[in-house]
Order: C-alpha cells, then sequence, then structure tokens
C-alpha cells in the first residue's frame, strides 16, 4: 500500500473553519471520487502554535498513485490555491507501507 501524505498549514487562522469545511464538501470527495485512493485519514497536530493538518491518502498500489499524480493531482492542486490563495502552506511525502 501507498501513502500519500499531504501537510498543510493555515497560514490565516481565521480561514481555518472555512478551509477545513471546503476540504470535508469539495476537496476530498473530488479526490474520492477519482477511484484511484482506497480510504484516507486526518489529523490534526497538537502541541504546536500552529493550524497543522496532516491529510493521509492511501492507494491499493504504485500504478494507482502514479494515474493520480498525472491525470488529477495539477487539477486538485490549482483548485486549493485558487480557493486559498497564499493562504496556505502544504509538503508532501509518500511512503509505502511495510
Amino acid at each position: 500500500m501507498i501513502l500519500y501524505e499531504v501537510t498543510v498549514t493555515v497560514t490565516e487562522p481565521q480561514l481555518e473553519e472555512k478551509w477545513l469545511h471546503w476540504m470535508k464538501t469539495v476537496h476530498i470527495p473530488d479526490l474520492l471520487k477519482t477511484g484511484l485512493i482506497s480510504s484516507f485519514d486526518v489529523k490534526r497536530l497538537l502541541e504546536v502554535d500552529t493550524l497543522t493538518y496532516c491529510f493521509t491518502y492511501h492507494f491499493p498500489d504504485l500504478r494507482s498513485y502514479e494515474a493520480y499524480r498525472e491525470q488529477h493531482a495539477p487539477r486538485l492542486q490549482q483548485d486549493t490555491l485558487d480557493n486559498f490563495p497564499n493562504q496556505l502552506r502544504a509538503s508532501r511525502r509518500l511512503f509505502e507501507l511495510m
């Protein structure tokens, strides 16, 4: 199993609720509609002074992840930037579950 982790820091605290609502009602459903993600989880980082969330998307194999990256990721990432310009910081990591 491949785990694609996206860590997002909301740089403007007043936007946290709006952004989180958008993630739950628009962005994550759009990701799931690709049919490539088998499951996901969301975590909020504690013990820090920032509003940081970690989204982990589970892909059954590397081929599914690569299809997501090539066919869907650019559009979905741009959608986030269009809706929340200069208001989020994101980093991405890829893991293989052992």
